[in-house]
């Protein structure tokens, strides 16, 4: 049978109890696997770079502070976005302001071909922007659900772990979520399609 080329790679359990032994090169292998993906969620929670690259870093001394803690019920980066969603909802009750604060980095939206017409990666920007923008928009509960299932790709089921909801609230956060979203898109004359971001297009009936 044909294996991949992950299947010599030592597990991620195996580094977790280096690190939990004291290996400290462990936890920083777990650090820039996982630190990417940290950052990534929180900028599309607080929009304000150098707070989240903080606050990943945060999550990331709390992650180690408490990786005893860590049962395995899921993986690793679903726990470690829990921990980053804690210092999200803390950081926007302290400064709320920073809901509606946009930046102009490229941290967010890099994903432009090396060899695409600067013109074209101009108008994606300002699609992106803008879907950025509805997102900020939505209430909480809306968009942390959606920010789960349709950016991070986490199943319904570990959505509602995450957030200690009902399976049924998490898939009808998500629905309604979709729905405002596409909603605002139309108003700034865009659909989800023209966003370029087909999973948070609007399913079912809104």
């Amino acid at each position: 049978m044909a294996t991949s080329p992950d299947d010599d790679m030592p597990s991620e359990r195996h580094f977790i109890d280096a690190a939990l032994d004291g290996d400290h090169r462990s936890f920083l292998h777990l650090v820039r696997r996982h630190q990417n993906r940290v950052y990534r969620f929180l900028l599309k929670h607080i929009n304000h770079v150098a707070d989240a690259e903080d606050l990943a870093q945060d999550t990331f001394i709390e992650a180690y502070l408490n990786l005893a803690n860590f049962r395995g019920d899921s993986t690793l980066a679903t726990w470690l976005l829990g921990i980053a969603l804690n210092k999200a909802r803390n950081y926007l009750n302290r400064a709320p302001e920073r809901r509606f604060h946009w930046e102009s980095d490229d941290s967010l939206f890099n994903h432009a071909s090396p060899n695409s017409m600067p013109c074209l990666d101009f108008e994606k920007r300002q699609v992106l922007d803008t879907v950025r923008q509805g997102i900020a928009q939505l209430p909480t509960d809306l968009r942390e659900a959606l920010i789960f299932v349709s950016f991070e790709q986490l199943s319904y089921q570990d959505t509602a772990n995450m957030l200690g909801i009902p399976v049924g609230t998490a898939k009808s956060r998500v629905n309604r979520a979709r729905c405002l979203l596409a909603d605002y898109l139309q108003v700034q004359g865009l659909t989800p399609s023209d966003a370029v971001l087909p999973t948070i297009a609007a399913s079912g009936s809104c």
